[in-house]
């Protein structure tokens, strides 16, 4: 199969990102709070680093101002990403307890 070009790449990405934007919930449901589940700001999120990295800043700013608008998320003072203190911070995050699954070869 040939190669896609990196504009074709973008668009693909840019496309399910904006369905998943239009489809994901606009926050988590109690149940959900702390598992890693993704919400419309998550797609937003990818949205703004994805435009940042084509160099559409316009739209980049656009998306990343729509999150920081929404007021659900804060800022951390912590620049390790992976500290669980950090975490009101993050839109979308895996987060591990340690424990690894002998099952899953992991």
């Amino acid at each position: 199969m040939p190669r896609e070009s990196v504009g074709a790449a973008y668009a693909a990405i840019i496309s399910d990102l904006t369905l998943s934007e239009s489809k994901l919930p606009d926050t988590r449901s109690a149940d959900t709070l702390g598992a890693a589940y993704p919400t419309k700001w998550a797609a937003k999120a990818l949205l703004a680093n994805v435009h940042f990295q084509m160099g559409d800043y316009a739209k980049a700013g656009q998306y990343a101002n729509d999150v920081i608008e929404s007021k659900n998320y804060t800022f951390s003072d912590t620049v390790n990403l992976f500290d669980p203190k950090g975490y009101s911070e993050h839109i979308f995050a895996v987060v591990s307890n340690g424990n690894i699954d002998k099952r899953s070869g992991g």
